[in-house]
């Protein structure tokens, strides 16, 4: 899984069989801005875009979604889990609406269902706020 915000690139690094990292590098400073190593047990990364804010989306063991916030260079917090969305997770992508300030998370799973996630101010702060989440799930 990779993802390019057209001055970051966004990468898993599967080192070995069980030593994998998370990297985010800077193309225009040209340095490493995040590297995480994952522990074995946090499971296996299928999908990983950035977010706004400092965040990133990623499906781990085929059909958990997260959102996570990065802290600093080599940690970040899980914010959200959609729990298991289906069989197994095969696109997602997000779109942002500017006049209802939602941003969307678009989910498809191998028997075509179809998961969207609203989340209303959860790419805001969360620490002490109330946040609005609402999953609807279409065949």
């Amino acid at each position: 899984p990779f993802d390019y915000d057209g001055r970051r690139l966004l990468w898993v690094d599967f080192i070995t069989q069980t030593e994998r990292h998370i990297f985010i590098f800077n193309l225009e400073k040209k340095e490493v801005e995040f590297d995480r190593t994952l522990d074995p047990s946090f499971g296996h990364i299928s999908h990983m875009f950035f977010l706004p804010d400092n965040k990133l989306f990623l499906v781990k063991n085929y059909n958990i979604c997260e959102i996570v916030q990065i802290k600093d260079k080599n940690n970040f917090e899980t914010l959200f889990t959609f729990g298991h969305i289906g069989e197994e997770a095969i696109a997602t992508n997000y779109f942002i609406d500017p006049e209802k300030k939602t941003t969307y998370i678009i989910t498809l799973d191998i028997d075509g269902n179809v998961v969207t996630v609203t989340i209303e101010k959860a790419i805001k702060e969360v620490t002490g706020e109330e946040v609005e989440l609402m999953a609807s799930r279409k065949n």
